[in-house]
């Protein structure tokens, strides 16, 4: 039982860069985009704290 399409729960929220890339995987799996991985910076991470995985979504730059 369960859903299939849930991430693995980690054992530890610092295993949150494993579960960001496993998120990151399954987005270009689905939608073929570029997605990205990248750290936070010290002050939204002290407001969040540990383990945090989130997703942005924006437009693509248009050429000028």
């Amino acid at each position: 039982a369960g859903d299939k399409h849930a991430l693995a729960r980690p054992a530890s929220p610092f295993d949150a860069a494993d579960r960001a890339q496993q998120l990151a995987t399954r987005l270009h799996d689905r939608t073929g985009a570029e997605v990205p991985v990248t750290e936070i910076g010290a002050v939204v991470g002290a407001h969040v704290g540990p383990g945090m995985v989130a997703v942005v979504v924006s437009p693509a730059p248009q050429p000028s």
